[in-house]
Parts: C-alpha cells; structure tokens; sequence
C-alpha cells in the first residue's frame, strides 16, 4: 500500500481543483438562460436571444474551469497520493451531481466514486500528527 501524502503539491491541487468547481455551478445557473427556461412572459424573441447570447459564455468559462478543476482532483489523487476525509466526502457528493452532466460529467462522476470506495482505508487511515 501506497503511504499517502501529508500535504505538499498534492494538498495544494487538491485545494485548487475543489475551488474551480465552482465554474460548473456557475454553468448550472446559466444553462437555465440558455435553455430558455426562466424568461419572463413579457420579453420578447430580441430579448429573449441577447440573453442566450451573453449567457453562452458564461457557461461554458464554467465548464473549462469545472474540467480542469477535475483534471487537478484527478492529479493530486493519483500522481501525489493526496487522501483526506474531507476530499473523499467531497467526491462521493460531488460525483453523484456529476453523474448526470452527460458524457464528460458522467465518466468523471463514475471514476471518482469508485477511485474513492476502491481506496476508501486509505483516505479514512489514521495519521501520526507532525
């Protein structure tokens, strides 16, 4: 068994790749713009087209940062061995929102919640304090 890492390179990704998340609730809320979803009745087709367009966007800046915020998840995970209590909850949750953010969010979601139960002792492993 690989000794996960204290802290280091891999902490620091980790910290990253969980604050660039954000992007992709910042895509969620926009996606409602975009798809047409909460316009009000009294706009007309201009309108209704000037919102989509300085939504686009918006959402898809999200998705970048959303991707690779997963993209340094996935590092610290594997090249750094970084495992804490804190970042395995985190993944459980946020993988199952993933999962339905088809094909990207799915193949993601589905990876991290089982990169997260196959390795789950050693997130959960006591660890001498320094």
């Amino acid at each position: 068994m690989i000794e996960p890492a204290r802290s280091g390179p891999g902490k620091v990704l980790a910290i990253l790749g969980v604050l660039l998340q954000a992007g992709y609730f910042i895509a969620l809320s926009v996606s409602g713009k975009i798809t047409g979803e909460d316009h009000g009745v009294n706009q007309t087709a201009q309108q209704v087209m000037a919102l989509r367009d300085r939504a686009a966007p918006v959402f898809w800046w999200g998705m970048l940062t959303a991707l690779v915020g997963v993209t340094l998840i996935y590092i610290a995970l594997r090249e750094y061995q970084y495992r804490r209590r804190l970042l395995f909850w985190f993944l459980i949750v946020y993988s199952f929102l993933l999962i339905v953010a088809v094909p990207i969010g799915t193949l993601c979601g589905a990876y991290f919640i089982y990169f997260c139960l196959r390795y789950r002792r050693e997130f959960f492993a006591s660890r001498p304090h320094a």
